[in-house]
Formats: structure tokens, sequence, C-alpha cells
């Protein structure tokens, strides 16, 4: 059974009150980015890479509790921890596989042996909604896999924070057009 502080903040989290959904999401913040940034850290990252985890870890928790796929079965801490820890591990097999292809030369390597990228028609479309700078700040991110720092270089944004805060608004653009297109993101895993 969640405790009351846990049960008031996570109804404070999907509060129509923007301050107190900003307070909570501070208070979840205090609650939970250390375990993240002590695992991240501990696993080859960096502490901006522990920021832009836990901050698209709380996107998807966010997300997840507005639509009532999160069961309060775990704690809030354990749940928002496992999805980030699930990140962080997603990305470096992501980086791993890129330093093999680029280690070995692809064309010596048999055509069953190049690994085959995900079809990403689906992202690519929606991408196509979102305004030019959004678009080519999240390929940035996550597929050139640029800094915060070379984003806020390229972009002439004020500082890391910046970026990320802007990093972080083209991605919940990008999830409210999953649902307004009626998608899931399992509709995307699949093609993985």
């Amino acid at each position: 059974m969640k405790s009351y502080e846990e049960r008031e903040l996570l109804q404070d989290i999907r509060s129509d009150v923007s301050l107190k959904r900003y307070a909570a999401l501070k208070q979840l913040y205090a609650l939970c980015f250390s375990s993240v940034k002590n695992y991240v850290l501990k696993n080859s990252g960096t502490l901006e890479d522990a920021k832009d985890i836990f901050q698209d870890g709380a996107t998807a928790f966010y997300y997840e509790l507005l639509s009532d796929k999160f069961r309060e079965e775990a704690s809030l801490k354990t749940y928002l921890f496992s999805i980030c820890k699930n990140l962080w591990l997603l990305k470096l097999r992501r980086q791993k596989k890129q330093n093999i292809v680029s280690i070995e030369s692809a064309e010596h390597l048999p055509d069953e042996a190049v690994p085959k990228g995900p079809d990403l028609s689906k992202i690519k479309y929606l991408m196509s909604y979102l305004k030019k700078d959004c678009q080519n700040l999240l390929i940035g991110f996550y597929y050139e896999q640029k800094s915060m720092r070379e984003l806020m270089e390229l972009f002439r944004l004020g500082s890391e924070q910046v970026a990320r805060t802007k990093k972080l608004r083209c991605m919940n653009n990008l999830i409210e057009l999953v649902h307004e297109k009626g998608l899931t993101f399992e509709n995307f895993l699949h093609e993985f």
C-alpha cells in the first residue's frame, strides 16, 4: 500500500494546477534523481547523461501516469528508477552496436552480419509535424548523439539547461502527436 505522501505526490503530479504539478515534479526530482545519477555514473555515464536519462524517464513516467498505465504496484521511486535504468541500458546497447559497426567495415561483413536498423517510418512521419528546429534538435540528440553542449552551441541557446529544456519540450510535442494519432509506444517497439 502506498504511503500517504506518495499518493499525495501522484495526485499533485496529475493536477490541473500548474504550480501544484511543478512543485510535485520538483519533489519527484529530489526523491529520485540521486539513485538514477549514481546508477548512470557507475555504468559508464556522465552527470549530463544522468540528467538526460532522468528527464526522459520522468517524461515517460508522467505520460504513463496520465494515461493510467502506472498501476501503483511498485513504489514511485522504484518504478521511475526502472524506467531510467532501462533507458540507460538501451542507450548503452545502441552505442555498443554503433561502435562495433564502426570498428569493422560493413563491406567486409556478410549481409546477414550487418545489423538491420529499425523501420523509422512512423517516427519520421510524426517528426514531419514538428517545427524544423525541434526536428533537428531531436535528431541531433537521439540519432547523432550530440551532447547538450554541442546542441547549445549549434542552436545558439544560452546554456546547456536551456538546451535540455528545449529538448524536453520538443519530445513532449512528439509524444502528444503519438497520442493524437492514436498510436502507442508499442507501435514503435515492434519495429526494432
